[in-house]
């Protein structure tokens, strides 16, 4: 039970980090010296972005020409 937490919360670690660095371009580094809380908010705030952005299209797309 231990090794399978323990690998989740390293997947879970790694794909934040990925979507940091990725998306949201923090350094490794930075990424790595971040608390959970703080990578929980700058996750929260890039999904906001993207939710809000998607929302923009789609009512451009809906706004008669």
């Amino acid at each position: 039970y231990t090794e399978l937490t323990e690998q989740t919360s390293i997947r879970e670690l790694l794909r934040e980090a990925y979507q940091l660095v990725h998306h949201v371009n923090f350094s490794y580094s930075d990424v790595k010296e971040m608390s959970r809380k703080e990578r929980d908010y700058f996750i929260s705030f890039f999904l906001e972005e993207v939710k809000q952005e998607k929302e923009m299209r789609q009512n451009s797309r809906n706004r008669p020409k």
